[in-house]
């Protein structure tokens, strides 16, 4: 007979992770038009083969080899960064709901066409760093004696490689867990001086509920994607982008900023 697995500390048993995660990333993506995020990518490859043939003697079969040899790259890539992400938020993430917070939170800031770059420490940091938008996610922060669930921060680089400026907002996440337990004082007095202490350096907190991230794990995070978005936005005196970065194509008014 085979023993049903029960999910880690779930509130609601006849349910999975999988299954909460999956459901509130498809009600995300009946909002948002998650597939049109594909297109650019489909547009970038189109345009490098393109691009190579130009002044050179091929022909339409050789547009369409490099087109598809791109194709085979970004595949490439992709599985090489989406697979030392995974690995990445397993280790560092010290709760389920932090870990499914990280992972929505990078998966609507993508969809908001920003590049998403997540950051273990120590060097070690995957994903796209290249565009005028780029959403850092970092699990287990550091702030002197405090360690916070998450920061999340948002880079705008704003005008052309020599003349630009940037802008930029942080927010710290709190997750609790699944499970429901009271507090001690002691923790409690804690917590309060982690969000004084953080305050007073310029940072927002957000607390989430674990009860929240199970129920809507993408709501959360597009939560957190609306406050930053507002913050950069209010410091900038032009006008907010007007198009989507490009795919593909390095920034370096983006890596000068960072």
């Amino acid at each position: 007979m085979t023993q049903k697995t029960v999910p880690y500390l779930s509130p609601h048993p006849p349910d999975t992770l999988s299954q909460r995660f999956a459901a509130s990333f498809s009600d995300f993506a009946a909002r948002t038009d998650y597939t049109a995020i594909l297109r650019p990518t489909e547009l970038e490859i189109s345009t490098t083969a393109r691009a190579a043939c130009d002044g050179r003697p091929f022909g339409a079969d050789v547009r369409d080899l490099l087109e598809a040899a791109t194709r085979g790259l970004v595949k490439q890539a992709a599985v090489g960064s989406i697979r030392s992400i995974i690995s990445g938020l397993a280790t560092h993430c010290e709760s389920v709901p932090e870990l499914m917070t990280c992972l929505a939170v990078g998966i609507v800031a993508r969809a908001k066409d920003c590049a998403v770059l997540y950051d273990f420490g120590g060097g070690c940091a995957y994903g796209d760093a290249d565009g005028d938008l780029i959403v850092r996610i970092q699990p287990q922060a550091q702030f002197e004696q405090y360690r916070v669930d998450a920061l999340v921060s948002m880079l705008y680089v704003q005008g052309q490689e020599e003349n630009f400026q940037s802008f930029s907002a942080r927010v710290v996440l709190e997750c609790d867990g699944f499970e429901f337990h009271e507090r001690t004082r002691e923790q409690a007095e804690h917590d309060r001086a982690r969000d004084r202490f953080l305050q007073t350096l310029g940072l927002n907190v957000f607390h989430f509920l674990g009860a929240e991230i199970w129920r809507d794990a993408f709501k959360c995070a597009e939560d957190v994607m609306g406050l930053l978005d507002n913050c950069v936005r209010q410091q900038c005196s032009a006008p907010w982008r007007k198009s989507p970065r490009s795919v593909g194509i390095g920034s370096s008014q983006a890596r000068r900023a960072r």
